[in-house]
């Protein structure tokens, strides 16, 4: 009975080790299978990731918002900083209207450089100016529209004051950027607002500025007060040739572009936001060069052979001044922006 006993348990633990061995190299492989599977889980936004920005580079473009055509059309100044701007630019967008939808959906449209034409409204709240303005939209207020947007401050009727009167339009607040705007801007988007009181002067961070650079702008460039027209299309023009064709840093092309001396107390200038050296010392680079993968530093002056001394000639520059009839006095710019 023994023998008989000892022959079974012989039988029997080959048949246990041959299953522990099989589900020992199962565990092995089991374990395997996840490594692999959160090693795609991985690789898959990365390299997503990779081919955005590696498309983001290749279609780098710039975009003219023409809110101001409504009251100031000027043809002359579009075409011109359309040519100055393709120089660096492979595609140059431009919106004659400025709608709402536009505005929500512009941090997601990729623009390295935007060229922002419109009215813009001092934020008052008990009669009193805030430290915010509202960038005006080509949308003429009605009453019952944006009625939710308006309730939670992220859209204000704008009183653009004209020489014929009134003229209410939709306008964007500080919160709208906040909490109404798709996704980011590109970390070197650069945002020059021609617009008055863009960066006011009595704010040292405006809200909507401040807005902004949080949903990823490198910087925005405007005026400190208001501005005539005529003249906020021109220096708009010196501007984009000491950045683009001059290849000037943001603190040289801004120091550089002639004040607004219309007005009777103060004298409007332009000024960039954040005011620090990074920012300050940053070209804008060129992106059609980028595009065939040169090796060059986009932060390095050009050679005097290539640049072009038109600054010393502006007298003889192109005109893209608006016509007499279409200049607005100091009174007909005075904006206001109220939550109704």
């Amino acid at each position: 009975m023994k023998d008989k006993r000892r022959k079974q348990r012989k039988r029997i633990k080959p048949k246990i080790v041959k299953e522990e061995k099989k589900q020992s190299a199962f565990k092995k492989s089991r374990k395997w299978i996840y490594v692999a599977i959160a090693l795609v889980a991985l690789l898959i936004p990365t390299t997503a990731l990779l081919y955005q920005n590696f498309n983001q580079t290749a279609k780098a473009k710039a975009a003219i918002i023409d809110q101001l055509r409504i009251f100031h059309p000027n043809e002359t100044f579009k075409d011109e900083a359309t040519r100055i701007l393709k120089k660096k630019f492979e595609t140059v967008d431009y919106y004659p209207e400025a709608t709402v939808e536009l505005y929500e959906r512009l941090p997601s449209l990729g623009y390295r450089l935007i060229v922002w034409r419109a009215h813009s409204a001092l934020g008052v709240k008990d009669a009193t100016p805030q430290t915010w303005v509202a960038i005006a939209t080509s949308e003429e207020y009605r009453p019952g529209k944006y009625r939710y947007e308006i309730s939670k401050g992220q859209i204000a009727v704008c009183n653009l004051t004209q020489v014929g009167g009134e003229a209410l339009y939709f306008g964007i607040t500080p919160s709208f950027i906040r909490e109404r705007m798709r996704e980011r801007f590109p970390n070197d988007t650069v945002i020059i607002l021609l617009s008055c009181n863009g960066l006011v002067y009595i704010a040292p961070e405006p809200e909507h500025a401040k807005a902004l650079i949080s949903k990823g702008v490198k910087t925005i460039i405007s005026w400190n007060y208001w501005v005539n027209p005529v003249h906020n299309d021109n220096a708009g023009i010196i501007l984009l040739r000491l950045l683009i064709e001059e290849n000037r840093t943001i603190a040289q092309a801004v120091k550089e572009v002639p004040p607004d001396t219309s007005q009777e107390k103060i004298v409007s200038k332009m000024r960039y936001y954040p005011e620090t050296s990074t920012v300050g010392n940053y070209r804008i680079p060129n992106y059609k060069t980028q595009k065939t993968f040169q090796n060059l530093n986009p932060n390095q002056a050009l050679t005097s052979e290539e640049t072009k001394p038109w600054f010393r000639k502006i007298p003889s520059a192109p005109d893209v001044s608006l016509s007499q009839s279409n200049k607005a006095s100091p009174e007909s710019s005075r904006l206001k922006a109220k939550n109704f």
